[in-house]
């Protein structure tokens, strides 16, 4: 019985071993050397594909690039503060007159902001008026007092609403719908301490008691006592930067009510401001 048998050669070094069919023992299929089994292979890398990835990775390195430049730019923009341009506006049409703290024309600059003696006054004006000038509406009225209990320091209002507690002053002001006018006379920073502003007004009170209308006017001096607001110009102090830490020295001086007018119904006719 015979068979035909094929041999493969492992190449070596780097070429390929040829098919070489054979009939008969194995020993005899081996006839051919070496020099004619091996030949060696060079293998050639095409140009365009070079430079095609050459090409790719210059686009990839300038877009990473691209990229950073892009977030730190974004960066930059997020930490730096924002453009303070001060344009004034006439009646012949809007100009810059400052820049970032630059005055680009004589006479405009630009300081850190520090509240001052007029802020001192404002907070006392709007503290008072809040608190003094009452509008027959509860919900109104509720608004303008908590608006005078937030430009307090927490220990000074709570001291002002033991006292309105213990006086029922809202109460008494709610049942007998009072609406008051409050008039500033006096309204200056102290002048030995620079933290106290002294206040003079008159309130006038128009009430309803037992049904019947009564008038009457009041003189209020007092001093109040300010403080730097930690949080410098917020809502709660109305920007102004200040807090009323105490009301000093508090005189009440009830003046006599003005003789109502009367209608030609014979019906008193209350002046409204």
């Amino acid at each position: 019985m015979s068979s035909n048998v094929n041999v493969f050669e492992r190449p070596q070094g780097g070429g390929f071993a040829p098919v070489e069919e054979a009939t008969g023992t194995h020993e005899s299929a081996r006839t051919a050397t070496a020099e004619e089994t091996f030949f060696p292979v060079t293998i050639h890398r095409d140009p365009a594909d070079v430079r095609i990835i050459l090409s790719l990775a210059v686009a990839s390195i300038c877009l990473v690039a691209l990229v950073l430049l892009m977030a730190g730019v974004l960066v930059y923009k997020l930490v730096s503060a924002p453009a303070l341009v001060v344009v004034e506006r006439t009646k012949d049409g809007d100009r810059v007159v400052s820049m970032n703290g630059q005055a680009i024309t004589n006479g405009v600059s630009l300081t850190t902001d520090r509240p001052g003696d007029e802020d001192k006054r404002s907070a006392a004006k709007v503290f008072t008026t809040s608190l003094y000038q009452i509008d027959p509406d509860p919900k109104l009225r509720s608004i303008e007092v908590a608006k005078a209990l937030r430009m307090m320091t927490p220990e000074a209002a709570k001291a002002l609403v033991e006292v309105m507690k213990q006086k029922q002053e809202l109460e008494r002001q709610r049942a007998e719908s009072w609406q008051a006018v409050w008039n500033t006379q006096v309204n200056a920073v102290d002048k030995d301490d620079p933290y106290k502003v002294n206040v003079v007004g008159t309130q006038e009170i128009t009430r309803v008691v037992s049904g019947a209308l009564k008038q009457e006017r009041r003189q209020l001096v007092f001093t109040l006592k300010l403080i730097a607001d930690p949080g410098r110009r917020e809502e709660r102090n109305q920007f102004t930067g200040f807090l009323v830490a105490n009301i000093l020295d508090f005189q009440e001086i009830t003046e006599p009510a003005p003789a109502p007018r009367t209608g030609r119904a014979g019906l008193p006719i209350v002046q409204s401001r």
